[in-house]
């Protein structure tokens, strides 16, 4: 049983509400006709009125027009915008009161070949049924999809409305105007594709609006809008939040590690020295001296351990960015493996005996590090509970690890100190 476009199975104990939801099966599916959009009065308003008063604008603004170009951005952006924005509930529907259906209903295009028909100008054989909201809304998610159609539109609107504030900004008003222009009339009313519309062996080109296309029952470029991009944004997302938090804490660390390199070997910072002339030198003099060369100590403890916890947020960023990247990246997979796979075959060409399958070398590889990984893991944990039991331990393991860290830079301190001192002593 059929009814409009929407195709119910046949069942016996069908009535107007069935419990099951309608599949659908458009004319271009049943005749093999290709798909293209129904330019209804209501779409064509929308264009007309966009180009129109967005080109008049720009050229009024360019003028210097203020009052005129304020009127029709007025007219444009707020009383238009609101009357299509309360029609568009109507344009995906069936049951369109009969007062709008001149609005939603006619085809422009059949004048448009009509007149070209006078011409001998045939017209294509093509259809335009959409599905509706009220057929389709069982299959609608809780969250919209962002399809690559989406994401477009939205890139597109964001780049321009950038571009035209910064060069508002910079006083470069006649580019601003021709940004805006561009933003409102060709990409928002012009993004197109080229249909090509098949007819016996001839081919026809038109020009159609792409966002006509987003809502078609032929299953017209899929992957353009049907495809949820919603796990790549994700995937991009996490890796630009892990790529700035990489980039902080490597400026970070190399901003400290400068600090500490000029801290220990520039010479102004070489506080607690003793003068070259040591006849007039007295105890008191070297026991200030070494106390000056213990707070050096201490700052360059400071240092590390500041420098200590940036490599800590590297580290801690570097992992998961890289599980995360690897594992939804489809891409960055393939790359890897195009890259690994001439390194195996080469590895196989030296070594003959190595394993035909130059994946197990690389299974084996990973599953022993992240073997060892789990020992020195499981190590350092139950070092760390029975550390947690003894106070001593919990407190006296940190700073051998401090000392150790500091013992390159507190042996290279005591070594200065001795060579300026032990002249004057001997």
């Amino acid at each position: 049983m059929t009814e409009g476009h929407v195709v119910y199975p046949s069942n016996s104990s069908h009535t107007s509400y069935p419990s099951y939801p309608p599949y659908h099966d458009s004319l271009s599916n049943q005749t093999g006709k290709v798909w293209h959009p129904k330019i209804t009065p209501y779409r064509l308003a929308i264009l007309a009125t966009t180009v129109g008063l967005g080109t008049a604008k720009a050229i009024v603004t360019q003028n210097g027009g203020a009052i005129v170009s304020t009127t029709l951005e007025w007219v444009a952006g707020t009383f238009l915008s609101v009357i299509f924005f309360a029609l568009s509930a109507y344009e995906s529907r069936d049951d369109v009161p009969s007062p709008l259906s001149w609005l939603f209903k006619p085809d422009c295009m059949d004048l448009v070949w009509k007149l070209l028909a006078l011409f001998s100008i045939d017209r294509p054989e093509y259809v335009s049924d959409e599905f509706t909201s009220d057929s389709t809304s069982y299959l609608k998610p809780a969250n919209p999809d962002i399809t690559p159609y989406r994401i477009i539109v939205c890139s597109s609107v964001i780049a321009f409305g950038l571009s035209k504030a910064m060069l508002g900004y910079a006083n470069q008003s006649a580019a601003a105007t021709w940004t805006d222009w561009a933003i409102g009339v060709p990409i928002t009313t012009l993004q197109v594709v080229l249909a090509v519309i098949r007819r016996a062996d001839n081919l026809c080109d038109r020009l159609y609006i792409l966002g006509l296309y987003e809502y078609n029952s032929s299953n017209v470029l899929p992957g353009f809008f049907s495809r949820d991009q919603s796990e790549v944004l994700y995937s991009v997302n996490r890796g630009m939040m892990y790529s700035v938090g990489i980039v902080l804490s490597s400026a970070w660390t190399a901003l400290w590690t400068y600090i500490l390199y000029q801290f220990t070997t520039d010479p102004q910072w070489d506080f607690g020295s003793l003068p070259k002339d040591r006849s007039t030198v007295t105890m008191e003099d070297y026991f200030e001296s070494w106390q000056a060369v213990g707070f050096k100590f201490w700052l360059q403890e400071c240092f590390i351990a500041v420098i200590g916890l940036g490599i800590f947020a590297i580290l801690q960023l570097s992992r998961p960015a890289a599980n995360n990247i690897i594992a939804k990246s489809g891409v960055l997979r393939r790359i890897i493996r195009a890259i690994r796979r001439p390194i195996f075959m080469a590895l196989r060409l030296v070594f003959p005996s190595m394993d035909d399958d130059p994946l197990s070398i690389s299974i084996q590889t990973s599953n022993t590090i992240r073997t060892n990984w789990e020992r020195t893991k499981s190590c350092i944990v139950t070092v760390f509970k029975h550390s947690w039991r003894d106070p001593v331990v919990f407190f006296v393991m940190p700073m051998w690890v401090i000392l150790g860290i500091m013992l390159p830079f507190v042996a290279y301190n005591i070594w200065k100190s001795m060579l300026a001192t032990l002249p004057t002593l001997l």
